[in-house]
């Protein structure tokens, strides 16, 4: 199972967007989305930019110093073709969390891949626990406001009723493991403790970003976290 980027199903479908998930008895938060797709090379290639711009001053300055004049400036893109797709600044950084998202999980899934061949399984556990709660400690530190809406986010698409035609990043990793490790997984139901392997996590770390974001760094937090995790898979 390889990597399965945030607009796609397993099957390759795209995911239904937030207008048609919305009529579901379940509202659904705007999130990570442009006010309209570039439908030119040159209008992409503008959006790229506009995103490359605000991740630098979001990254370098902080999210105070991103404002629609800022960017305009940085950037060098009139302020009404910044506000054609992005309404807000806060949907820029929206859009800019999705991305890191996106990228830690083809890190997550590359870096499983890469193991070396005398990795345990607990290696496997620390391995994909750290890059979830890194992605949640970094995203905390550069917007709180925005991180906590993300959590949100994610937590509705789960609850929606067809929530199993997505599979977030940790969920294809977690398969990889499951595959990689199979014969040291010591389980009677294999489907189960993935399931459960999957959302403990999941649910683990969008919960610490809520209440408790100092945990998110703390090394003690990713081992105790991850021993948690390897004794779901592990007979005692």
């Amino acid at each position: 199972m390889g990597y399965i980027p945030r607009n796609l199903t397993p099957s390759g479908d795209p995911i239904p967007q937030v207008a048609h998930l919305a009529e579901s008895s379940q509202a659904l938060e705007h999130f990570g989305q442009l006010r309209k797709r570039p439908s030119q090379a040159r209008s992409e290639a503008l959006v790229a930019a506009l995103k490359e711009a605000g991740r630098h001053l979001l990254e370098q300055e902080g999210r105070p110093a991103l404002t629609l004049l800022r960017l305009s400036e940085f950037s060098g893109v009139a302020a009404s073709s910044i506000y054609e797709y992005f309404p807000s600044m806060d949907s820029l950084v929206d859009l800019l969390f999705a991305d890191y998202c996106e990228e830690v999980g083809r890190r997550m899934h590359a870096d499983l891949l890469e193991l070396p061949a005398d990795a345990s399984l607990f290696d496997g556990i620390y391995l994909i626990t750290r890059h979830s709660l890194t992605m949640r400690h970094r995203l905390h530190l550069l917007d709180p406001e925005t991180n906590s809406r993300q959590v949100r986010y994610y937590e509705q698409l789960r609850l929606l009723p067809k929530d199993d035609v997505y599979m977030p990043p940790l969920d294809g990793s977690a398969r990889v493991l499951f595959e990689r490790f199979c014969g040291h997984i010591q389980v009677s139901d294999p489907d189960k403790s993935l399931y459960l392997f999957c959302r403990t996590l999941h649910l683990l770390v969008r919960s610490i970003a809520m209440e408790r974001p100092h945990y998110l760094g703390d090394e003690s937090t990713l081992v105790e976290v991850t021993r948690m995790l390897h004794s779901l898979l592990i007979r005692s």
